[in-house]
């Protein structure tokens, strides 16, 4: 006769093993583990699970936020979707007040080679978050910059610094302001090189890259004079990302002054 000690664990048991507090489960993920939906049913009624949604869960009353339902959608539905931009950055430790609409904003950016959508019981349970979904296919390498972040009892895959602060400047001038950015730029200093380098003669956007390298160059990063210039391919003609503002002779492009902004101040004269 078996022991309690030595009894063969449940589902239910192994289930809560791997199931991280704080996140969310869904349906398909059970099933994986050898939850039926009928099994997941009897698992409510026992309160195991507490529904959220048709085929998500949560344990009862944990607390839930936004991390826990990109968890399930990148360690259980295997999306290729990561937090990136000013997100990442904040998640980093690099404070920043860049709001969009009045409002923090969650960026979420995955390839165009990700064809799946993001499913709706994500975006109705997150209904309350500000999120922003980007998709662009914004370095030829894709895999590159990404870094795992733990939270609690699990982690998320975000952007790195490096990778974070291009996709920002990608982002302008349509979803944030350049300024804003800048300043936000300045505060890098310890950006690794190397990284830059690769995510640099990967990106795809000629306008990111040399709104990166001319402000890498007027806030005199000690990081930029390490990086290979040469193999750096910024494209041919001119940008106008502000039609109107200052012209950057060497960088071919058009930007807003960055000199108006209040409490800011550069010193291009060199570029």
């Amino acid at each position: 006769m078996l022991t309690m000690e030595h009894r063969k664990p449940t589902k239910i048991n192994l289930l809560l093993q791997k199931w991280p507090y704080g996140t969310i489960v869904v349906q398909a993920w059970l099933e994986q583990q050898g939850i039926s939906r009928n099994l997941a049913h009897v698992y409510q009624i026992y309160q195991w699970l507490q529904p959220v949604g048709r085929g998500i869960y949560i344990r009862p009353n944990d607390q839930i936020d936004w991390t826990g339902a990109v968890f399930a959608l990148q360690q259980e539905l295997d999306l290729e979707i990561h937090v990136g931009a000013t997100t990442a950055l904040a998640m980093l430790g690099y404070s920043h007040n860049i709001q969009l609409q009045g409002k923090e904003h969650i960026w979420l950016m995955k390839p165009y080679t990700e064809k799946r959508h993001t499913p709706t019981w994500f975006k109705k349970y997150m209904f309350q978050n500000n999120i922003t979904y980007i998709t662009k296919t914004l370095f030829t390498k894709w895999q590159l910059g990404f870094k795992d972040l733990a939270i609690k009892q699990y982690s998320v895959k975000i952007s790195s610094a490096e990778r974070a602060i291009i996709e920002c400047l990608y982002l302008t001038p349509k979803y944030l302001n350049l300024q804003d950015v800048a300043i936000l730029m300045e505060k890098l200093r310890t950006l690794r090189p190397r990284l830059l380098q690769d995510l640099l003669e990967a990106c795809t956007s000629y306008k990111t890259k040399r709104l990166f390298l001319y402000l890498a160059e007027v806030q005199q990063h000690s990081w930029y004079k390490k990086l290979n210039l040469d193999n750096i391919n910024l494209g041919k003609g001119k940008i106008s990302i502000i039609p109107g503002g200052k012209f950057i002779t060497k960088y071919n492009m058009t930007i807003e002054d960055l000199n108006n902004h209040e409490g800011y101040n550069i010193d291009a004269a060199n570029v």
